[in-house]
């Protein structure tokens, strides 16, 4: 069983993506060996409001909830925040995407307090879009800086019973997450070494890992063969493809 954290459907402003609805993608997961993903809409990366794009989203995995796990996108500088929550406490495996150098905020800023409090009364799993694409691809039109690991090791250690998914990390990132803070977890999308599954765990606990592959904006196949041809024990290997995942989407840090 594989768990993906870290796929996507919809458009983008700059590429054509393939397998771009959730028929298409989870059909080409499945051939992938994937069993379970988390999935978002791009539609709501660039829009002041997400809420219409996730409830087009909504309606599209109808029928589909064995498969895909829907982490709307929120954004909480809006007024209605408080009303999406809301809407989704009752999915079993509660999870919001933000995307703060999207929609143009800092996830320290006091005024995002209350959300954050709400995340974790409710029993979110919150989950950081670190960066959508590698800042050498943007379209020059376009330059959105990742989000900073200083504060979300702030907003982390201000909220322990919150979890944190750090989504598309690149490998220094990752590492710097994991110093000292339990309730922070990094995919493996955007780490890069020559064994990088290995070096990373070597440096972060495989507790904190966890399988992500970032499709389609990448290669599924990418996040595979990492897990494919890492240099660790099946044990550590099933913790990050399905393990930490399941624990931490049920809330669970046992």
């Amino acid at each position: 069983m594989i768990l993906d954290t870290n796929v996507w459907c919809g458009r983008w402003h700059s590429r054509k993506l393939s397998f771009n609805t959730p028929d298409k993608l989870e059909q080409h997961l499945r051939t992938s060996g994937i069993t379970r993903a988390v999935i978002s809409t791009a539609d709501a990366v660039f829009v002041g409001d997400p809420q219409p794009w996730n409830d087009d989203l909504s309606r599209s995995l109808s029928g589909r909830e064995s498969f895909f796990i829907h982490a709307p996108v929120i954004n909480p500088t809006l007024a209605h925040w408080d009303d999406v929550l809301t809407a989704y406490a009752a999915d079993p495996a509660r999870a919001v995407r933000l995307l703060p150098g999207c929609h143009g905020y800092s996830i320290n800023s006091s005024e995002l307090l209350p959300f954050f409090r709400m995340c974790s009364r409710l029993g979110f799993t919150v989950l950081i879009q670190m960066r959508m694409e590698d800042e050498r691809d943007q379209h020059r039109l376009v330059q959105v800086p990742p989000v900073g690991t200083e504060e979300i090791i702030e907003l982390a250690g201000g909220f322990p019973d919150t979890d944190f998914l750090c989504l598309s990390a690149c490998f220094s990132e990752a590492v710097a997450l994991s110093s000292g803070v339990e309730n922070l977890y990094v995919d493996i999308s955007f780490t890069e070494k020559m064994n990088t599954v290995a070096e990373l765990i070597a440096r972060v606990p495989v507790s904190q890992v966890v399988f992500g592959s970032h499709s389609p904006f990448f290669y599924t196949e990418g996040a595979l063969l990492k897990m494919k041809h890492a240099e660790v024990s099946r044990e550590d290997k099933n913790l990050i493809m399905v393990g930490n995942a399941l624990r931490i989407l049920a809330g669970d840090r046992s």
